[in-house]
């Protein structure tokens, strides 16, 4: 039995990605790779037109080259709910915690799993555990006209 997906029914270029998010408490940001989610704008923001750079696990520090702007469902989800990712030239998509908890969800993880509560609603979010990781499956698409045009 698979796991439950969206089903995919859009104007050309306006379909819906399916991505794995590893959760981080250690990520001061929500963060994405650069390769990823090419269909999607790549922003311009106030980081990387500082050049403001994160620091990585091994010391290192690598550019902000600015924002992607989605709307994401998942498993779990009742309604559509914006995310803003940072993107840099980091390995994988990783969701801060500290950002989640800002945004009114907890974070609870087990040994066989988790899930992010929302604080409002109620509503829960299921994250798998792969080993050690906990990762949230999600689809996203461009959210631009939800957002409105920034440059």
């Amino acid at each position: 039995v698979g796991l439950p997906s969206i089903s995919v029914v859009a104007p050309k270029g306006e379909e819906w990605e399916e991505i794995e998010i590893t959760i981080d408490s250690g990520a001061c940001e929500t963060v994405l790779p650069s390769r990823m989610l090419m269909s999607i704008k790549l922003q311009s923001n106030d980081a990387s037109r500082r050049g403001d750079e994160y620091e990585v696990a091994n010391g290192h520090t690598i550019p902000v080259e600015g924002e992607k702007r989605c709307i994401m469902m998942t498993s779990g989800s009742c309604v559509p709910k914006g995310i803003v990712f940072q993107v840099s030239n980091v390995h994988k998509p990783l969701m801060s915690v500290g950002s989640m908890a800002d945004a009114g969800f907890d974070c609870i993880l087990s040994k066989d799993g988790g899930v992010m509560r929302d604080r409002d609603s109620g509503e829960e979010v299921p994250l798998i555990r792969r080993g050690n990781l906990y990762i949230l499956r999600a689809w996203v698409k461009d959210a631009e006209s939800a957002f409105g045009r920034q440059s």
